[in-house]
């Protein structure tokens, strides 16, 4: 077979070149988002020695369409955009902190909150600006529970670390939702009482948030699909954010203060993190528990006299008002009898 190209400007001759060379079988398909994640989880460990059937690769994914004033023939503004992911990816990993345990001020998230919570972009679908967003494959996170930790030195992350996006974008859209309902009855109180126990760092990225959707008279929708088989879709127009932003920037709080609660254990919740302790002085206090506390739920606690060490943090707000928010950091049986309340 001549292997040089034919010469002469002799089109057919051309076309009967590259037929001899084009092969009968044509490559396949593209790889696709989820086929790449699970090859990469597959070569990673099969060079640890660990067995690679973890069962199919499943992604959440968040699709988000902006619209407003700086963006224009479906494209957006850097400005826009450099600062709406930003803040969207440190406010979703800082509300899954606070629904994982003790929410912070300042310092680093720990790496398997961020590693569960990190959002990565795909190409874009026809909208004002719209593209989609996946998280990490919850497969490999939930392999990540035993031999292998996520980072050198780390303790293995706890075993809801699989929850940690689901439950944190759950959140932010009920706040959107609550953000852009307030016509009703309540609806700010309503509000207000989701975003408190967030904690200073999730609010501060959540002012961000919506301080550049404001900013930039932007308008957001977000359709979330945990799985095949679910989706929701919020809305957030420029005046819920500017509102959103008004109530998050508003909120102050001090420094946590250590305390010791005796009483019964009425309500506890595995799945959501949370107790409700009846004091001896008769008080009902409700609190979030600490990602190692929260195992300590199984214990054959409820209904008994236990003794909790909690981090009690004042949040003030709108009017002069203020709320205790508290954070189980250890629960035990309680060593004391009830006091006689005579």
């Amino acid at each position: 077979m001549n292997t040089a190209f034919p010469s002469g400007g002799d089109r057919e001759a051309a076309r009967r070149w590259l037929r001899e060379r084009t092969p009968d079988v044509l490559p396949g398909p593209a790889p696709t988002h989820s086929s790449l994640l699970r090859e990469q989880r597959d070569r990673l460990l099969a060079q640890a020695g660990y067995p690679t059937d973890l069962g199919p690769t499943n992604t959440a994914k968040l699709d988000l369409a902006l619209d407003g004033p700086a963006v224009i023939d479906h494209s957006a503004s850097l400005s826009l955009l450099g600062a709406f992911f930003t803040s969207l990816q440190n406010l979703v990993t800082a509300v899954a902190q606070a629904l994982e345990g003790t929410p912070t001020t300042a310092g680093q998230v720990a790496g398997y909150i961020v590693t569960a919570t990190q959002l990565r972009s795909a190409p874009a679908f026809p909208s004002s600006y719209g593209l989609h967003l996946y998280g990490p494959d919850t497969a490999a996170l939930a392999w990540q529970q035993g031999p292998l930790p996520l980072e050198a030195g780390d303790p293995p992350p706890p075993e809801s670390t699989p929850g940690l996006l689901p439950d944190a974008v759950s959140t932010l859209l009920d706040i959107t939702d609550l953000a852009q309902d307030q016509d009703s009855a309540g609806a700010q109180e309503a509000l207000l009482e989701r975003l408190l126990p967030l904690g200073q760092r999730a609010l501060g990225h959540l002012t961000t948030f919506a301080g550049t959707l404001a900013q930039h008279d932007a308008s957001l929708k977000m359709t979330w699909q945990p799985d095949s088989d679910q989706a929701r879709t919020v809305s957030l127009s420029t005046g819920a954010a500017l509102r959103l932003k008004g109530l998050s920037e508003d909120v102050r709080f001090s420094e946590p203060d250590e305390r010791v609660l005796e009483g019964e254990l009425i309500e506890a919740s595995l799945r959501r993190g949370s107790v409700v302790i009846q004091v001896d002085s008769g008080t009902i206090v409700s609190a979030r528990t600490e990602a190692a506390v929260t195992p300590r739920l199984r214990d054959d606690l409820l209904g008994k006299r236990i003794e909790a060490r909690v981090q009690v943090t004042v949040a003030r707000y709108a009017g002069g008002r203020q709320r205790e928010i508290y954070v189980v950091t250890e629960i035990a049986p309680s060593p004391l009898e009830a006091p006689d309340p005579t």
